[in-house]
Parts: C-alpha cells; sequence; structure tokens
C-alpha cells in the first residue's frame, strides 16, 4: 500500500495574496477554500505545489512580486506514519520567464534532514511540471485532455503500433494498384493498363496494306539523303577554311601577331647571359643563403664589438690594466662576492656595535651627573648618622601605609657593598653577614675540617644575618627622619641602581664593540686575500674597498666580450671566405663551359621563324660578366650575386614573353595549321577578300542543301503516313503483351493488398473492443457514477495522431444511446467530466508505482458540469478522498454549500 501525504498545516508568511495565510488543514481529507475572486486561493495553491514538488519556473514566482521580492512558506504534515516538515524560500527574479527558479529548502521527515533531491525521491521523484500537469487542474484546464492521452492511444494499446493506420496504408496501395472503378483511371494503374490493352487491339484490326509505295518512298530518300551528304562535306570544307581565314583576321586585329614580333625584337636586344652569370643564377638560393649568413656574422660582430665598447667604457680607468692578466673564472669572483657581502655585513654590525658604545657613554655620563648631583643634596641636608638605606627602611616600619619608598619601591642597594659619605658617616652594609661567613668558612678551611667549614658557614650566616638585624634596630630606634630626606634617599638610590647598571652596559657595548672590530679585520684580510688570488692589485682593493667586486665584474664582461667578438670575427672570417669560393666556383665552372662550347656554330633566322629560332638570332653581344676579384663584406657580395641574377632573369623574363606570345596566338588560331600558314602568307587585304569569297560560296551551297532537306522531310512523312505493316503490327503485338503481363501482375497485388487490409481492420477492431486498458475501465466506473447514458469509454482507432500531439482531443470515443463520438466532439462540459475521470484514473495508477499519494488541487473544475452532475461528482472526490488528500477551490457559494453536503470541510477565505 502506498504512503499518503496528508498536509495538516500550511503558512504562507509572504507568497501574493496567499501572504498570512495559516491554514488548518488537519480536519479531513476532502477540503474546500471558499472565497471570493482574487482573495488568495491560487497563490496558496501554488506554494502549496512548489512546497511539495518544487522549485519551478521563474514565470511561476513573477505572478507573485517584483524583482529582489523574497517569497516564503512552510507546511506540516504526515508523510504514511512519519511527520513532515517543509520550509521554502526564494526569490523573484528579472531573468526570463523560462529560466529555472532557485530556492532555500529546508525538509525533515521523522528526525532526517533532506534535501530537495532526495525530499523528491521520497515523494515519488516527480518534479513542479509534472505535479502541475497531474494533480493541479484549473477551472479552464480541466478540459484539456492532451498529455493524459499518451497511455490509452492505439499505438500504447498496441506496443507501439497502429494496425487501423497500417490497415487505411494497405487499403490506399490497393486502390493505387488497381485504379478506381469510376472516373478517370490513375496513370499506372491496372485499370489503366487494361484500356491501354483495349485500344491496341483497336488499332491491329485497322491496319492498311501499302508495302510497294513505301519501297519507293524508301528509294527516293536513299538517293536524296546522298546528295545531301556531298553538299555537307562541301560546306564543312568552306566551313573550314572559312574559320581559318576568320582566326587569322581576329588575331591580326587584336594585335597578337605585332606582340610576337615586339617580343621577339625585344628577345634579339638583349645580350645573352656569360657562363659566369648563368653558373651564379643556378646557385643563386644557394649563394644568397651564404651571404645571409655572411651578414649574420657581420651583424654578429657589430654587436659584440658595441658590447665590448660598452663594457670597455663602464670599466674604471685604474681597472684597464686588470683586463690583460688573464681570465677571470666565474667561482673566484663568486668566492669574491660571497667575501665582499660579508665584508659588508660584519661593518655593518661594527657600525651597529660603535653606535652602541656611544649610545650607552651618554646615557652612562647622564646617569653618573645625576647621581653625583644627588650625592651632594644628601650630605647637604641628611644627618650625619643617617645612611640613605637606612632612612628608606626606617620610613617603611614606620609609616606602612604610606607610598613605598626605598627598596619596597623597587630600589636595590649598590652591588658593591655599602655607602661611605664624604663626611665619613659610616653604616653597617647590607653584605656584612656575607662577610663574617666567609671569615669564619676560611677559618674552619685552615684547619681543614671541611665539615666544620659547611657547618661554620651556615652558622656564619645565621650569626651574621642576626648581628645585622642588631645594628639596624639601634639604628632604628632614632627618630624616624622627615619625608622629603626619604624621597631624596629613594632617589639616591635609584639614582645610584642606574649609574651602576648604565655601566655594566656601557662594558658590555665596548666588549661587542672589540669582538666587531676583530670580526671586520678578519673579514677584511680574508677579502683582500681572495681578491690577490684573482690578480687584482693592493692599493686597487684598498681604494675601491668594499667596492672591488664590482669594478671585478665589470673587467669580467670586457673579457667576456672580448672573446665573444674574437670568436664572432672568426666566424665572419669563415663565412667570407666560404662565399668567395662559392664565386670562385663559379666563374671556374663558366671557363669550363666556354672552353667546352668553343666550338658551337652560331646564326640568325627570320623573325616569323618559331620561338627557338628567336633565341638563336641574337647575336652574341658583350655583357656584364661576375668580377673575378673578391667580396670585401656581405655588400659587396650581395651586389654582385644580384647583378648577375638581374642579367639573367632579364633574359628568362623575355624568352618567357616571347613564349607567352607565341602560346596566345596559337589559343587565339586555335591551333590551326592552316591559320598559321595564312598568317606567314598573305597580308590582312588579301585575307579579308578571301573571307568575302568563301562567305558567298557557303551561301550557295548552304541553299540547295535546305532544298534538299525540306524534299527528304516531305518523303518522311509521306512514309510516317504508311509505315510497313508488318513491322508495326509485330510492335503492337509486343506492346499488348507487355501491357496485358503488367495488367495480370497489378490485379494480383493489389487483390492482395485489399484483403490484407480487410483482415487487420477486423482483427485490430476486435482487439480493440475487448481488450481495452484497465485505465479506461477505471475511467469509464467514474465517469458511469456522474453520467449514467455513458456505456463506455474506449481508444479512438482513427485517432489524428499519437497522444494528441496535433493538439485535438480525439484519441478516445465515448459512445452513449445517441451514438459514438470522438472527445473532441463531446461538449466542454463533457469534456470536463471525461478528462476529470482519466486524470482520478491516472493518478490512482501512478501512485502504485510512485508509492506515494500526493495531495490533488482543483480549482473550480465544476464550472462546466449542470446541477446534477456536479453533486454526483463532489461524491465521486468524497470517495476519492477517503486515499487521496483533496484541496478544492472555489468562488462560488453553491458549489460550496453542496460541497459540504457530500461531506467536505468548508475552510472560508475572507477578502483582501
Amino acid at each position: 500500500m502506498s504512503a499518503l501525504l496528508r498536509v495538516e498545516r500550511l503558512e504562507i508568511p509572504q507568497w501574493g495574496r496567499a501572504s498570512g495565510f495559516d491554514l488548518d488543514l488537519s480536519t479531513g481529507n476532502f477540503l474546500v477554500l471558499f472565497g471570493p475572486n482574487e482573495s488568495g486561493k491560487s497563490s496558496a495553491a501554488t506554494a502549496l505545489a512548489w512546497l511539495v514538488a518544487g522549485p519551478g519556473k521563474q514565470r511561476v514566482l513573477q505572478r507573485f512580486g517584483s524583482a529582489d521580492e523574497r517569497l516564503r512558506a512552510r507546511l506540516q504534515g504526515i508523510l504514511g506514519s512519519e511527520r513532515l516538515a517543509i520550509d521554502v524560500r526564494a526569490k523573484v527574479t528579472a531573468q526570463s520567464p523560462g529560466a529555472s527558479a532557485r530556492e532555500t529548502l529546508e525538509a525533515t521527515i521523522g528526525e532526517s534532514c533532506l534535501s530537495r533531491e532526495e525530499l523528491s525521491h521520497r515523494l515519488g521523484g516527480g518534479d513542479f511540471s509534472g505535479y502541475q500537469r497531474l494533480y493541479w487542474v484549473e477551472a479552464l484546464q480541466v478540459a484539456e485532455g492532451n498529455d493524459l492521452q499518451e497511455n490509452v492511444s492505439v499505438q500504447a494499446m498496441f506496443g507501439g503500433v497502429n494496425p487501423f493506420a497500417e490497415a487505411d496504408s494497405l487499403s490506399d496501395k490497393a486502390l493505387e494498384l488497381l485504379g478506381s472503378s469510376r472516373g478517370r483511371a490513375r496513370s499506372g494503374s491496372t485499370r489503366a493498363l487494361y484500356d491501354q490493352v483495349r485500344a491496341i487491339e483497336v488499332e491491329l484490326q485497322a491496319l492498311p496494306d501499302s508495302k510497294r509505295e513505301w519501297s519507293r518512298i524508301e528509294q527516293e530518300l536513299a538517293d536524296k539523303a546522298g546528295q545531301v551528304g556531298d553538299l555537307r562535306r562541301r560546306i564543312d570544307e568552306i566551313e573550314g577554311a572559312l574559320r581559318s581565314v576568320e582566326l587569322s583576321v581576329a588575331a591580326i586585329n587584336g594585335g597578337l601577331v605585332a606582340t610576337l614580333r615586339d617580343t621577339r625584337a625585344a628577345l634579339a636586344r638583349l645580350p645573352e647571359p656569360s657562363p659566369e652569370d648563368s653558373s651564379v643564377h643556378r646557385q643563386a638560393s644557394f649563394v644568397r643563403s651564404k651571404i645571409g649568413d655572411l651578414d649574420a656574422a657581420e651583424r654578429q660582430c657589430s654587436v659584440a664589438l658595441k658590447d665590448y665598447e660598452d663594457a670597455h667604457a663602464a670599466l674604471h680607468e685604474d681597472w684597464r690594466s686588470v683586463v690583460g692578466t688573464g681570465s677571470l673564472g666565474e667561482a673566484g669572483i663568486d668566492e669574491a662576492a660571497q667575501a665582499e657581502t660579508h665584508l659588508k655585513l660584519v661593518c655593518g654590525d661594527l657600525a651597529t656595535a660603535e653606535e652602541e658604545v656611544t649610545r650607552n657613554e651618554t646615557v652612562h655620563g647622564s646617569w653618573q651627573e645625576r647621581y653625583e648631583e644627588l650625592l651632594e643634596e644628601w650630605n647637604n641636608r641628611a644627618p650625619e648618622t643617617l645612611d640613605p638605606e637606612d632612612c628608606v627602611s626606617l620610613t617603611a616600619d614606620v609609616a606602612p601605609s604610606a607610598e613605598p619608598v626605598g627598596v619596597a619601591a623597587g630600589i636595590t642597594p649598590s652591588r658593591l657593598g655599602g655607602l661611605t659619605t664624604p663626611r665619613g658617616k659610616k653604616f653597617v652594609p647590607p653584605s656584612l653577614g656575607t662577610v663574617i661567613a666567609i671569615a669564619v668558612a676560611v677559618l674552619s678551611a685552615v684547619q681543614e675540617n671541611w665539615i666544620a667549614v659547611a657547618l661554620a658557614g651556615v652558622g656564619a650566616l645565621a650569626l651574621a644575618s642576626l648581628v645585622v638585624r642588631l645594628i639596624r634596630s639601634r639604628s632604628m630606634s632614632a627618630e624616624a627622619p622627615d619625608a622629603a630626606v626619604a624621597n631624596l634617599a629613594a632617589r639616591l638610590l635609584k639614582a645610584r641602581g642606574e649609574h651602576d647598571d648604565s655601566a655594566r652596559r656601557l662594558t658590555e657595548a665596548r666588549g661587542e664593540e672589540s669582538r666587531q672590530r676583530r670580526r671586520a679585520e678578519a673579514a677584511r684580510t680574508e677579502y683582500r686575500r681572495r681578491l690577490g688570488a684573482l690578480g687584482v692589485p693592493a692599493e686597487l682593493v684598498e681604494r675601491f674597498e668594499p667596492a672591488a667586486v664590482q669594478q671585478l665584474k665589470v673587467v669580467r664582461s670586457v673579457q667576456s666580450a672580448s672573446a665573444v667578438l674574437e670568436r664572432a670575427r672568426g666566424v665572419n672570417s669563415d663565412r667570407l671566405g666560404e662565399v668567395k669560393d662559392l664565386l670562385a666556383t663559379a666563374v671556374e665552372q663558366a671557363d669550363a663551359a666556354r672552353r667546352d662550347d668553343s666550338g658551337t656554330p652560331g646564326g640568325s633566322v627570320p623573325v616569323a621563324g618559331s620561338l627557338g629560332d628567336a633565341e638563336a638570332d641574337a647575336a652574341p653581344l658583350a655583357s656584364g660578366a661576375l668580377p673575378h676579384g673578391t667580396p670585401r663584406d656581405a655588400a659587396e657580395a650581395g651586389l654582385a650575386l644580384e647583378a648577375a641574377c638581374e642579367r639573367v632573369d632579364a633574359r628568362n623574363m623575355a624568352l618567357e614573353s616571347c613564349r607567352h606570345a607565341e602560346d596566345n596566338l596559337n589559343r587565339a588560331l586555335q591551333y590551326d595549321e592552316a591559320a598559321l600558314g595564312l598568317i606567314g602568307e598573305i597580308t590582312l587585304e588579301a585575307l579579308l577578300a578571301k573571307r568575302r569569297a568563301v562567305q558567298s560560296e557557303r551561301g550557295d551551297l548552304t541553299a540547295q542543301r535546305d532544298v534538299l532537306q525540306q524534299e527528304i522531310d516531305e518523303l518522311r512523312d509521306d512514309r510516317r503516313d504508311i509505315e510497313a505493316p508488318d513491322n508495326q503490327r509485330v510492335e503492337l503485338v509486343l506492346q499488348r503483351g507487355e501491357l496485358v503481363a503488367q495488367v495480370e501482375d497489378g490485379l494480383v497485388r493489389g487483390l492482395g493488398h485489399h484483403l490484407a487490409a480487410q483482415l487487420l481492420q477486423e482483427a485490430a477492431e476486435q482487439h480493440r473492443r475487448t481488450q481495452q486498458p484497465e485505465l479506461l475501465r477505471r475511467t469509464q466506473e467514474l465517469a458511469g457514477e456522474v453520467a449514467d447514458d455513458w456505456l463506455s469509454v474506449t481508444v479512438n482507432p482513427h485517432a489524428s495522431s499519437a497522444a494528441g500531439t496535433s493538439g485535438r482531443h480525439d484519441a478516445l470515443l465515448v459512445a452513449s444511446p445517441r451514438g459514438e463520438y470522438p472527445a473532441e466532439r463531446l461538449s466542454f462540459g463533457a469534456q470536463s467530466l471525461l478528462y476529470l475521470t482519466l486524470r482520478l484514473a491516472t493518478i490512482e495508477e501512478q501512485s502504485k508505482t510512485r508509492g506515494v499519494r500526493l495531495p490533488l488541487i482543483l480549482d473550480d473544475v465544476l464550472v462546466g458540469l449542470d446541477d446534477e452532475r456536479a453533486m454526483r461528482c463532489l461524491r465521486v472526490l468524497a470517495d476519492f478522498a477517503t486515499n487521496h488528500q483533496i484541496l478544492l477551490l472555489t468562488c462560488h457559494e453553491r458549489t460550496a454549500a453542496r460541497a459540504r453536503s457530500a461531506g467536505a470541510e468548508i475552510l472560508e477565505i475572507l477578502p483582501r
């Protein structure tokens, strides 16, 4: 049994017109929210649907607030036997209405906190659109059933196949093969083919006998065809001659002949390249690359020289003598740099120590002056028998509640023992006990009695302490000093303590200064040793200390730049040698070629000859040759190469121009040998006269040919009228045989398709009537309780499309005493009843598979029903509510009253 989700409380702090709702839904499973229009019923329904199956799209939220407005709703209920609580917060945004909305969800079932995905899984795995499609029905959508027909179509009933559509297709194919029995037969059908057979039989019966006339016409046709053939051959010859003349005239008028003559003359004027030039030209790419390498080497030399000059300029003139002392190793420079860095750090520490000594000397001098001033004041103001420490002690004993002074104020006595004033005042120092103890211990040690030494020391300390107390008690028996003297004693003791501390710190600072000075001397010695090992004179080290390494690095950069410059000059020299060798090799090859060709004779031919003749037509002229001298750099080598290449390229371009002109002329003459001969033999005026004569002869021959052709056409017409009877009869018999075979094949195939269509139609109809889906049987039961004259609800075998995708409501048929009609032809009220009961049956079926029975929201779904059917429908809903919680929204008081009589609980919503 699936679990029932029963909502007991719906709180809506902010959600459109339902804001502030606090609905108690625990009074029953069939609840009616009754209130006027715009009282918040639809807003509450939306909030409930969102809580159960959200989130939805932004278009849902944008109905209940402006952008950035926050919505909130929560519910409490029971899922099976567990408590359920859902709290949702969402915000309206200005996004596209089709965009998915975001939410903040807090959901618990029992003691478990769930995410929206986990909650959706517990509630059957649906989403907001699925809940809205099935469980939330509005008044204007109750008569819409397209989204409910996917499980009750013909395809769903027959496992994805529509046998009725297949039967219709077979019938159409049978009609196409056999042809209609009325009207004009379709081309290619069996009936049309049979009509052609009958026409051929009529034509066979009417064939005439005219063999002799047909033979005469055939003879005349043969004679005249021979005459026409002779004329055509002659006309073709004339056409060929005329074509050659036309081509020659066009070539002359187009300037092609003159262009060829000009290019040959220009070629004859150019000197033929020397063998040296040709040799270099053949290797131009390689030579050019070598010259490029030489140019790159020259640039590297320039860069290396510039780097050397810059490095040499950056070097201090006193260090230039170090450059030639030998190569400085990177490791030695690094060690010197480390020593220099260490020297700088140690010198810094020494300077800090010297500053600390100076500061402590200043502080000590200040406290020395202060102490002497206070001591002089004490000698002038205090009684001669009064010691400063005793004064502080007496003040503390006499006035314990007074402000602490002396030792009590944190002033400690001097580590040097007692205090003796210039006036000779004596007092027992605080360390008297220690002196007595040491004296007793020494006396015992002399006697080599170490146990006695220890006991004597302890006893002496105790005795000394007692003696000090007795002496001080006698001093304290005197009258206590006044407050000014006591304050002076305290200040004197404090000044004495600060004086001693500053003296100690000064001593420590001087010791640290001495230690740092020794470190600095050791670091300087190591620094000078490292630089001396690199060959740096001691006077340079002393002058530039501690920045000699920087100059040393500049020396190193000068040496490095000098080495790079030397290498670059070596590479430049090698590449210059390669270029010189290449040019020298070209000259040698040219000399060898000249010796081989020294016996070849030369001559000239007329300009009107071939292109090869034109090349030989130019007499050998004096031409520039590659210089035998050697280039000094890449620029000179490049100029020599480019000059040689320009001479060869100019000759080659002239040759190419001649070839191009000759090719253009040949293409213009269409390679016609006769036209080429005409150009070399006669003038333009003679060509024009010849063209006129040939055109006149062609006109005469063409007229004769046309007359003969007309006579031939007339004879062919006569022959066509009396075609040979035997041949025509054979042809007609063959045609009739082919048509009869096609008629027989069409009959067999057409009748087979027709029979198959009938058998499939009958079988499918029998299955449709006897094997209706369980979903439709349940729909019929529910609908029959409301409309008792409905006999059945079945699948429509001739629905326009599967699952109502065409937008038509024709997937179902409703049978009544008045006939069987598709759903699209029912009234609005009948459609509302049909799809409401189909929805209830679908919900029952889904609840079994989903395992959860969700609440059903119905928004004025009875508006299309009459009074009697509305009352019966409410009873059906009341029965349905035993397994599903139903929330019926209505603004009609009559609907609320009827629902109350059917057992529903009424929750009245006041106007807002």
